[in-house]
C-alpha cells in the first residue's frame, strides 16, 4: 500500500499540508522539516489539518481507489487472455517482487559507467558479444560490434 500510495502521488499531498499549502523551494525543505519534528503532536496534526491533508489526500487518493474497484480481477484477465490462445500454448510472464522493481534497473544491472566513452568502447570491443557478427538491416553488411566502434572511433584502425 506505501508503494501504491507513492505511485499515485500522495506523497505530495502530504508535503505541501506539512508546509502549510505552499510549494516549498528545495533549498528550505531540510530546515523546515527539521523545525516540524520539534513540534508536539498536537501541533503537527493542527499544522496537517490546517494544510488540507484530509481533503488533499481524498481528492488524490479517491479517483485511484475507484479506478482500483473498477479493475478487472486476475481471474478476468486470464479469461481475458486466454480468447487469444488459441492452441493451448501460450508464454508466461514471471514478475519479481516490488523490492525488485523499486530497484529499477541499475538493481539488476550494477550502475552506468561514469566515463561514457570508456563504457561505450567496454561495451563494444570487449564485451563477450562484441566479435559475434550480425547484418546489418539497411545494407546487409556483415560487421561486428567491434569492427563498428573503430569503423567509427578510428577508421584506418586495422581491425
Amino acid at each position: 500500500t506505501a508503494e501504491w500510495l507513492t505511485s499515485i502521488g500522495a506523497n505530495a499531498a502530504v508535503a505541501q499540508a506539512l508546509h502549510g499549502g505552499k510549494v516549498m523551494p528545495s533549498n528550505k525543505q531540510l530546515t523546515a522539516i527539521r523545525a516540524i519534528a520539534r513540534l508536539p503532536h498536537s501541533e503537527l496534526t493542527k499544522l496537517l489539518q490546517n494544510g488540507g491533508i484530509d481533503g488533499s489526500l481524498a481528492r488524490t487518493v479517491h479517483p485511484k481507489l475507484r479506478e482500483l474497484a473498477t479493475s478487472k480481477t486476475v481471474g478476468e484477465l486470464r479469461e481475458t487472455h486466454s480468447k487469444f490462445v488459441q492452441d493451448g500454448q501460450a508464454f508466461q510472464l514471471r514478475f519479481a517482487d516490488l523490492r525488485v522493481f523499486f530497484a529499477g534497473l541499475e538493481g539488476q544491472i550494477g550502475p552506468p559507467q561514469t566515463m561514457v566513452r570508456l563504457g561505450m568502447e567496454g561495451e563494444h570491443t570487449a564485451a563477450a558479444d562484441s566479435n559475434d557478427e550480425f547484418v546489418t538491416g539497411n545494407y546487409g553488411v556483415r560487421t561486428t560490434p567491434r569492427i563498428e566502434w573503430w569503423f567509427v572511433v578510428e577508421p584506418e584502425r586495422e581491425v
